[in-house]
């Protein structure tokens, strides 16, 4: 074998293990092209598979680091071990995407569960997120799984586990069930009974639709929705179905759909990386918004929680960031929806602090999170079992995940699709688009510069350069770079939050810089809400990081 010396001996041993224990043709035959690579064996096996701040998400492929059939059953077992030795009702409802073995690890994942006599709810076909978390407090059950890499590219799967209120599992309850995991092998056997499946018709999704279109905001006329006309893209993905029923429901009857991207596919064929955050994403769109004289674009991610907008304004091609889009609807809300005396919007501490300004002027209390919508819909569940979830008003993050209603705990790009409507449509009423409607809102509260970029860093080496790079951030003053006037640090300072890899820093100005690794994808993430004087400052940060060697 070329380079074996070279592979550590535990990477080596775990490797020939797969060899001799894996049946699954397609792996066995992964595994073997592998044989004579070194690089491909260690990427594959130098660590396994974790939860981030959206579950666990991996290359699908043969290894302990990838998403297999294999990875997925030695966390199934630990999920069903933890419900066995916690919950009294013993149910979970199951749903997937539309990427490749989607459907294939949404059963698998079913009949483990039915196995060890679990009552195992299974949608028939792919399903958004936000309706598998609906269904969850809808049937009762004490968790939910989705299988689904969200936004990422099509060489990626994943899977996410959400407890019994509906938002991803997070503290002690990850911790056990992670813990359980420990106690299983790749290959532990388990015998087969499908006797607990139950498959889901339509009942769930018609009230998740009914329910979507009763947070409609008031005031909208049936005139200005029918001269809005719409363009929009699932992406190859799941939102289809419910985005465009929830839309003509309400009375936008203009609505074309993307060709190209309106049906599902795991190829993602139209776009490397199917993120409604990306310019990239929308250019099948732009198309046919051209062809169409349409007026806005909405684009849903393949799981349908993310969701993203873009126009033409003044002849020039928007894609509006998820601050913007945030902003927007934070304020559109304002004017529209009822509010109480004590109402909370709550945002991430990556988002952007322009939300603030806009909060206080109408006597709204701003909550901060971590990142990860996970922290978003525990407020929400902790407000429900004090019956007091009317408080909240608004939620959100900058990657493109919105929440205008607590009837559910997590994203939802379905009832944000009908909100984006709405507000375009009447914006467009009043003569204006949604970029004008932004730079007013800029002019009355002072424009900052949002600047987010993102390092790529693959692989055990980019590993590497992302944790030396937070330890540099961590350990220099940067005094080279500007003076840095406070530095919040979330691994060591108190937050009131809990421990994460985050670093804040200000300057004089009020320039926000945040540098985090990310949770889904190997990459620093760089967060810049800047004061125009401090633009020079940005430019260094991104050279610095650019520039960064394995020490």
């Amino acid at each position: 074998m070329g380079r074996e010396m070279d592979i550590q001996v535990d990477i080596l041993n775990e490797y020939k293990r797969w060899i001799d224990c894996v049946s699954d043709a397609e792996l066995r035959s992964e595994l073997a092209l592998m044989k004579d690579n070194s690089d491909e064996i260690i990427e594959s096996f130098y660590k396994e598979l974790d939860f981030g701040t959206s579950g666990m998400r991996g290359i699908l492929g043969a290894g302990t680091n990838r998403l297999n059939t294999y990875v997925l059953h030695r966390s199934n077992l630990a999920l069903a071990s933890h419900i066995n030795k916690n919950c009294k009702s013993k149910s979970v409802v199951i749903a997937y995407d539309s990427r490749k073995n989607s459907s294939r690890f949404a059963r698998e994942t079913a009949a483990l569960m039915s196995a060890m006599g679990i009552k195992a709810y299974l949608f028939c076909e792919l399903t958004p997120v936000p309706v598998l978390v609906y269904s969850i407090t809808k049937l009762s059950c004490d968790y939910g799984v989705m299988i689904t890499a969200s936004h990422n590219p099509a060489v990626y799967n994943g899977y996410k586990v959400y407890g019994k209120h509906g938002y991803q599992i997070i503290g002690s309850e990850l911790d056990s069930i992670l813990n359980e995991q420990k106690r299983f092998d790749y290959f532990d056997e388990i015998a087969e009974d499908d006797s607990n499946i139950i498959m889901l018709d339509d009942e769930i999704k018609n009230d998740f639709l009914s329910k979507v279109n009763s947070l409609e905001p008031n005031g909208i006329s049936q005139e200005a929705k029918s001269n809005l006309h719409i363009v929009y893209t699932p992406l190859n993905g799941t939102g289809l179905k419910f985005v465009s029923k929830a839309l003509a429901d309400s009375g936008f009857d203009k609505i074309s759909i993307v060709k190209s991207q309106e049906t599902p596919d795991a190829n993602f064929p139209t776009c490397k990386s199917p993120n409604p955050e990306k310019m990239s994403a929308y250019a099948e769109a732009f198309e046919t918004l051209d062809e169409c004289k349409a007026d806005i674009i909405i684009a849903t991610d393949p799981d349908c929680d993310r969701i993203g907008c873009a126009l033409v304004s003044d002849g020039m091609k928007v894609n509006l960031t998820g601050n913007q889009i945030g902003i927007l609807l934070f304020d559109f809300l304002c004017r529209f929806k009822k509010k109480q005396a004590n109402s909370i919007c709550v945002r991430s501490i990556v988002s952007s602090p322009l939300i603030d300004k806009i909060a206080a002027e109408n006597n709204i209390e701003v909550v901060r999170t971590l990142t990860g919508f996970k922290y978003i819909g525990e407020i929400i569940a902790g407000l429900k079992e004090e019956n007091q979830e009317d408080k909240y008003f608004f939620g959100y993050e900058e990657s493109n995940g919105f929440l205008v209603s607590p009837f559910i705990c997590d994203k939802d790009g379905v009832s944000t699709a009908l909100l984006i409507a709405c507000m375009a449509a009447q914006y467009k009423s009043e003569g204006i688009d949604l970029f004008e409607r932004l730079n007013q809102i800029n002019a009355s509260y002072g424009r900052l510069i949002e600047r987010i970029e993102n390092f790529v860093f693959e692989g055990i080496e980019g590993e590497k350069r992302i944790a030396n790079i937070m330890d540099y951030f961590r350990t220099n003053e940067l005094s080279e770079i500007a003076r840095f006037d406070e530095r919040i640090d979330f691994l060591k300072d108190k937050t009131g939050m809990p421990k994460a890899d985050v670093l804040i820093m200000k300057t004089e100005l009020k320039s926000t810089f945040i540098i985090r690794p990310s949770g889904t994808e190997p990459k620093i993430k760089l967060y810049m809400y800047l004061e125009p004087k401090d633009l020079k400052i940005a430019n260094k940060l991104e050279k610095l990081i650019n520039g960064f060697t394995v020490y």
